[in-house]
């Protein structure tokens, strides 16, 4: 029986981009997808820093809620407004 995947290996899969990776980390555990680090960062904002737009897109479309900050960083004005209320 192997060992279930770290959210740091999602994490590193989410900042180079692997979404073969990020698919099959994702399939041995869904909840590596609210996962978040030491300083509060989800694999959606590490692809984004890291300027990996595959894994930002693939991240958003597994993603049910966002909150605010990813919404803010991936660019998804409409949630934006509708959390704001503007």
């Amino acid at each position: 029986m192997s060992a279930a995947p770290s959210a740091e290996e999602f994490f590193n899969a989410a900042r180079q981009g692997d979404l073969a990776r990020l698919q099959t980390l994702f399939t041995a555990d869904a909840t590596l997808l609210t996962a978040r680090n030491h300083l509060g960062q989800s694999a959606l904002i590490l692809a984004k820093y890291h300027r990996q737009q595959a894994a930002v897109d693939w991240i958003l479309a597994q993603l049910p809620v966002l909150t605010l900050h990813e919404a803010c960083a991936a660019g998804v004005a409409a949630v934006v407004k509708e959390m704001i209320g503007a």
